[in-house]
């Protein structure tokens, strides 16, 4: 594999991860900015983005399951397809002059993709790591944190300047460049060769059921369970941070700053990942 064919790959998923990063932090992350300004109440803001996690976890691993079934629709279709339709919900919520159920669906939705991308972005890179290109996704992933920090800066300060409609103004201008870029990765050898197969026979039946696949990998599944608990941690405090924030005297520029912080944190196991398991096992 060439060695120049796996930089350009990289530099390209490295911008990749530092768009779709960024989107997250418009839209994710400035969630609560936004949305009190739409005079939503904090109960509304949490079941919100709950019910928008809720439905990210169901559509994850049913759009990976449907499409190891067809075997006809790459991952980066598929990315591409959930992008515009995010743009597009992005855009009626500009259009929607504040009305608050509109605004609560057309945002949810909008969370909702945002999150389901994120899985199908990792299997993107790996379609091509698995031919050989060796692409460091720890680096490429710290593009995305250090993207996120410098992002969360500046809308911390926008946002405290100017109205919070920048916040959805920015996440369509960011998924524009992401879709455009998505665009000029080359199809991977078995993509190439899908395509000029035949439909494969219906594999319902051989799918793995959630219950079969914790059976078989019960210490895996013991170990999503941690996950999840520190999950909950996570979105409680990253749901909730402007208005802890704003308790103790701050505004959304402190907010800001307070997400860059926390990016910066992520930086040494984002860039140090790739030698750590070149010492260590997973486990």
């Amino acid at each position: 594999m060439k060695s120049d064919d796996t930089t350009v790959l990289t530099i390209k998923y490295a911008g990749l991860q530092g768009l779709y990063w960024m989107s997250f932090c418009s839209v994710y992350s400035f969630a609560s900015v936004f949305l009190l300004s739409q005079e939503f109440e904090n109960q509304q803001i949490g079941f919100l983005l709950a019910l928008a996690n809720i439905l990210s976890v169901i559509l994850q691993p049913t759009i990976g399951s449907w499409l190891d079934r067809t075997g006809k629709l790459s991952v980066k279709a598929v990315v591409s397809c959930l992008t515009l339709s995010n743009m597009a919900l992005l855009t009626g919520l500009l259009l929607s002059s504040g009305h608050l159920v509109w605004s609560a669906v057309l945002y949810g939705g909008a969370v909702t993709l945002t999150l389901t991308i994120q899985p199908l972005l990792n299997s993107f890179i790996f379609e091509y790591i698995n031919e050989g290109h060796a692409v460091n996704y720890g680096l490429t992933r710290g593009i995305g944190s250090i993207s996120f920090a410098f992002l969360s800066l500046l809308l911390g300060l926008l946002t405290t300047k100017t109205n919070p409609y920048i916040l959805p103004l920015a996440d369509i201008a960011l998924l524009t460049v992401f879709l455009l870029l998505v665009q000029t990765f080359p199809l991977t050898e078995a993509q190439k060769r899908q395509k000029h197969l035949p439909d494969p026979p219906d594999s319902r039946g051989a799918a793995c059921s959630y219950a079969g696949f914790a059976k078989s990998y019960n210490r895996f599944s013991l170990f999503l369970l941690a996950l999840t608990c520190l999950f909950i941690f996570h979105t409680i405090t990253n749901t909730y941070l402007l208005q802890i924030m704003k308790q103790l005297g701050g505004q959304d520029s402190d907010f800001g700053l307070s997400l860059t912080i926390a990016a910066v944190c992520e930086l040494p196991a984002m860039l140090g990942f790739g030698l750590l398991v070149t010492k260590y096992t997973s486990g």
